[in-house]
């Protein structure tokens, strides 16, 4: 009895560990990282744009996503992430 508790108790754990990766994943994949692209440019408006979404000011920080977006780099998904996020935010769908 106590063993099938043990199995079951363990089961669970893996299940809670499995269904948590996919979130662990995608904060690491959003996390601002400079050693992620090769590319200074990119880094700084990166940087710059995400500075402007921290300090709330959308329209500032479309252009400078949709720059990096364009760059086709290491960045550009995170800077579509963070455009529809920008969009929401100014409420466009």
């Amino acid at each position: 009895m106590k063993i099938s508790k043990w199995i079951c108790r363990l089961g669970m754990c893996g299940v809670l560990l499995f269904s948590a990766l996919p979130v662990a994943r995608a904060v690491a994949f959003l996390a601002e990282d400079p050693a992620l692209s090769d590319d200074p440019h990119e880094n700084q408006l990166y940087s710059d744009a995400t500075r402007a979404i921290n300090e709330g000011r959308w329209s500032d920080a479309e252009p400078l996503l949709d720059q990096v977006y364009g760059l086709k780099g290491h960045r550009s998904d995170a800077a579509l992430y963070w455009k529809a996020y920008v969009k929401n935010k100014e409420g466009h769908s």
